[in-house]
């Protein structure tokens, strides 16, 4: 009878914690709805506090400003050009529509996940 290698037991140990250790927390995700934003990642759906996100990718309010203008300007609302500069807030939409894709990072705990961006194939 050949006896068991005591050496074998700790490196199946040390692999397995490798492999472990070796997942990527980066995740690509596939939007599901957008109000209120769902993602789903590997069939499970994320939303609310599972989720972190880039506030860029969300609805959202701009302030621009623009200077040395001449003229006249016309919009809906109503703006107007003061001492030759424009300021006003615009209020964007989201980038985000179902079936896009985005990048995520796991947390360390695999708990929340930070959307990042979106990303399209090229």
């Amino acid at each position: 009878m050949m006896e068991e290698n005591p050496y074998a037991g700790i490196l199946e140990v040390v692999r397995t914690d490798a492999d472990a250790r070796s997942a990527s927390p980066w995740v690509i995700g596939t939007v599901a709805a957008t109000a209120p934003l769902t993602v789903m990642l590997g069939g499970i759906p994320l939303s609310g506090a599972d989720l972190l996100v880039n506030p860029q990718l969300l609805p959202h309010e701009e302030t621009a400003a623009l200077s040395e203008l001449k003229g006249s300007l016309e919009g809906s609302p109503a703006v107007s050009v003061t001492n030759g500069s424009l300021g006003g807030k615009a209020l964007l939409g989201g980038v985000l529509v179902p079936g896009d894709r985005v990048a995520m990072l796991a947390s360390a705990d695999g708990q929340q996940y930070v959307v990042i961006c979106k990303v399209v194939s090229a």
